[in-house]
């Protein structure tokens, strides 16, 4: 198994799974419905970037997401792209496990950021920021809401990176409590409270 067969298999655990992450801070007190779909699997890992090839340029992230289950889309064809470590995609596809522990550890990290990206520098537009410092890296998972389904987020960008600008001068809140859903297949709750 290479290593996007690996963050494949991972990524798909992460599907049929509801969470549901209540934040605070001070009297400002919500609950995130955070949900994975298979759309966003390529995005997370900059395979969309990679549009000089032939399989990828100008394809739905739906169908490059099919195409790499089916194994027609593989590591080494993705290491061909001349973009490929540009765009660093390979570290990406190494890094990406870790989303499991950043998954994982929020309730013992007790922090996520109301992301405002011009307080960065960047044009990421994020509605928040989960992150885990493992020095010298942060491994950032940033998430949006979802469209036309209120309170549920989505993962929109995912990498690893040793600057810091992403968590400075940022809004930080308190994880209060996470609950993980298994969600039968065509089941999803679209609502953002239990």
């Amino acid at each position: 198994m290479d290593a996007l067969s690996t963050a494949l298999a991972l990524y798909e655990s992460l599907l049929g799974k509801d969470f549901y992450i209540t934040i605070a801070k001070n009297e400002d007190r919500r609950t995130l419905h955070l949900v994975f779909k298979k759309a966003n699997f390529p995005h997370l890992l900059g395979i969309t970037k990679l549009n000089d090839l032939t399989k990828i340029a100008g394809a739905r992230t739906s169908t490059l997401y099919n195409k790499i289950k089916r194994g027609e889309i593989t590591y080494d064809y993705l290491s061909a792209s001349a973009l490929f470590t540009y765009c660093d995609v390979g570290r990406r596809i190494a890094e990406f496990p870790k989303i499991s522990q950043l998954i994982q550890g929020l309730q013992e990290r007790k922090v996520i950021i109301k992301f405002n990206p011009r307080r960065a520098g960047t044009m990421i537009e994020a509605d928040f920021l989960i992150y885990v410092e493992e020095k010298p890296r942060i491994i950032c998972l940033f998430i949006v809401e979802d469209y036309g389904s209120e309170g549920m987020y989505v993962p929109m960008s995912f990498f690893g990176t040793e600057n810091e600008r992403y968590l400075r001068n940022q809004t930080v809140y308190n994880v209060v409590n996470v609950e993980i859903v298994d969600t039968p297949k065509g089941k999803r709750n679209i609502s953002p409270c239990l």
